[in-house]
């Protein structure tokens, strides 16, 4: 890239193969100026489109691939850059003739499996089935075999087309962030199933080194897996503002962390390095928000128009929990002599919600995925703590649960209801669950909920 384009900016590694540059009042002129110049560099423009809030464009000169996002409330300009090998431009193109037909999204339930002490702790699965049969996979569950099994068992109980060698077609597979309920059980898959499935892409933004976040996993491990059990999978580098295209599904990408990442600090909540996504099918929308906090949340508002963030689905974010880091750092030492109420008010630092509350209202969907295990009782992510708890006391999941009586519509198994707005676990007190819904002319409609055992077996 030829930084004379810009101004003596420090360069932030902002994913695994990207760098990135932050200019602050960066003109509608001036950001012209910048396009016209690449351009006249051989830069050819593969995507371009004003938000609400933000113009996201991305060039490629067949080498390198530059994508420039401009806040138009700032004037803000973040560039981008990587290698193409490393960011693939072809789903940014809508395809002129993609099948059309019914698909269907699922919520599977995936646990520990007894692998850590806070099981049920409950890690993300989503599959989508396109109409022409390939399958989208949103993250994966923990590092154990017994989730990497259960994402084989999803294709095969889904029935996802096969290429020629009969290895089950994966259109894209999008990791939200990098912690391991969410890209754990891949590094399990890999070994075990990759000869047995066709990924086309691979879609993650992971953050390239600790100067812009945390780096909470063992990232060299999960290219490792990539390069030597997946080498035809292409990656992609998630941009905010951008569309994907797969089959009769489009993916909007409405937060990637490098909106968030300066030079002066480093995003210090590690959920923050999210992208979440619109899946936009059919018709129908669904909102994925990996585990992104309250910071997400405002990016979101401010870069979006209410018509795109208006859903039919919404996953609730961080399995229903906690929303920001410590604002605070307390050592053990002093942690043993703050009183109870000292104590309440550091957790109530965690659940700062206000953001999230807005983003939900706005997006004001009819039907919630919990991605929480739901065993009551248990002291982290049960239903005690989470649903009763913390909705009364912090936040979040307060937009999905009856405050005064967080136990009313709820049925005993997996579902919980607050006036129209219906909302699935992913798990009952005993079992994991599986919630299925058909998209298609706009509606979604629910297709099954029922014991993941069962499902597979059925």
């Amino acid at each position: 890239m030829d930084l004379s384009l810009f101004f003596d900016i420090p360069v932030l590694q902002s994913s695994t193969y990207s760098k990135m540059i932050l200019r602050p009042n960066c003109t509608v002129k001036e950001h012209a100026a910048i396009v016209a110049k690449l351009k006249a560099q051989s830069f050819e423009e593969h995507f371009s489109k004003a938000n609400a809030g933000l113009h996201t464009a991305i060039f490629s000169n067949g080498e390198q691939v530059i994508s420039l996002m401009r806040s138009s409330a700032t004037g803000e300009l973040r560039v981008t850059w990587e290698e193409e090998r490393y960011n693939a431009l072809a789903p940014l193109q809508q395809p002129a003739e993609a099948p059309k037909g019914e698909a269907t999204v699922s919520q599977i339930g995936v646990g520990a499996y007894g692998a850590f002490d806070d099981d049920p702790m409950i890690g993300m699965l989503y599959l989508v089935k396109l109409a022409d049969g390939r399958a989208l996979l949103i993250d994966g569950g923990m590092p154990c075999e017994g989730c990497a099994d259960d994402i084989y068992k999803a294709l095969e109980s889904h029935g996802i087309a096969k290429d020629s060698e009969g290895r089950y077609l994966i259109a894209g597979w999008i990791f939200t962030h990098a912690h391991g309920d969410h890209i754990g059980a891949f590094l399990h898959f890999a070994p075990k199933y990759g000869n047995r499935v066709n990924v086309e892409y691979l879609l993650y933004h992971f953050p390239g080194d600790g100067n812009v976040a945390p780096r909470d996993a063992d990232f060299p491990a999960f290219e490792k897996k990539i390069d030597d059990y997946f080498p035809t999978a292409r990656r992609i580098v998630p941009r905010a503002g951008a569309l994907y295209y797969f089959g009769n599904a489009a993916l909007r990408v409405l937060c990637s962390p490098d909106l968030l990442y300066t030079p002066e600090k480093r995003l210090a909540y590690f959920n923050n390095t999210s992208i979440t996504l619109m899946l936009e099918i059919e018709g129908t929308k669904t909102l994925f928000m990996g585990d992104g906090g309250d910071l997400v949340a405002a990016k979101m508002l401010e870069c979006h128009a209410p018509s795109v963030l208006k859903s039919d689905m919404v996953q609730i974010t961080h399995h229903g929990l906690y929303t920001n880091a410590f604002d605070t750092p307390r050592t053990p030492e002093e942690l043993a002599v703050m009183t109870k109420e000292e104590k309440a008010a550091r957790e109530a630092e965690r659940h700062i919600c206000k953001n999230l509350t807005r983003l939900y209202e706005t997006a004001a969907p009819s039907i919630g995925l919990w991605p929480m295990g739901d065993t009551n009782g248990q002291p982290r992510n049960g239903r005690t703590t989470v649903m009763q708890h913390w909705s009364r006391t912090y936040g979040q999941v307060a937009y999905f649960v009856d405050l005064e009586a967080p136990q009313v519509g709820y049925d005993g198994v997996n579902i919980v209801k607050k006036g129209e707005l219906t909302t699935y676990t992913a798990s009952s007190e005993t079992e994991l669950m599986i919630t299925k819904f058909a998209l298609r002319d706009g509606t979604v409609t629910l297709l099954c909920n029922q014991t993941w055992g069962s499902y597979c077996n059925g």
